[in-house]
């Protein structure tokens, strides 16, 4: 840890160059997320708001969201149902559907009482909601 530490800011600094270029999120993700306007839509992490917000803009995303939780805006992260109790409550809705990629995010939304999806790639995103949404899924 003391060797590493002091590379930490270079790393936070390439992370929000690399986040902030653009191209991260897919043209099919974000066709997705347009053709689910009206659907009550939140993202969830445990990241802060510093770190995500800027990709959320300039994947230009971000509007496509009724509602945000960032790690830095609750007290207990995931795998705490905090997050995504938040989530649901900014979103006035009390039942969702979670898409998470680790561990603690699907203990934090089990814990929440939503029905979770498991993704093991960003990619695959489309496809299992489009999936969930079609009723193959669950």
């Amino acid at each position: 840890m003391d060797e590493l530490w002091p590379t930490y800011p270079l790393k936070k600094k390439l992370f929000a160059e690399r986040a902030t270029s653009g191209n991260i999120v897919s043209d099919e993700t974000k066709a997705l997320l347009q053709d689910l306007s009206g659907i009550p839509l939140a993202v969830v992490t445990s990241s802060a708001t510093s770190e995500i917000s800027a990709i959320l803009k300039a994947e230009k995303i971000l509007d496509c969201f009724q509602a945000t939780v960032y790690g830095d805006e609750v007290t207990n992260l995931k795998p705490h149902p905090e997050p995504y109790l938040t989530a649901m409550q900014r979103l006035g809705v009390n039942s969702a559907i979670v898409l998470e990629d680790s561990g603690p995010g699907m203990a934090s939304g089990r814990a929440a009482g939503c029905e979770v999806i498991e993704v093991k790639h960003a990619s695959d995103v489309p496809g299992l909601l489009r999936a969930r949404l079609n009723g193959q899924l669950g």
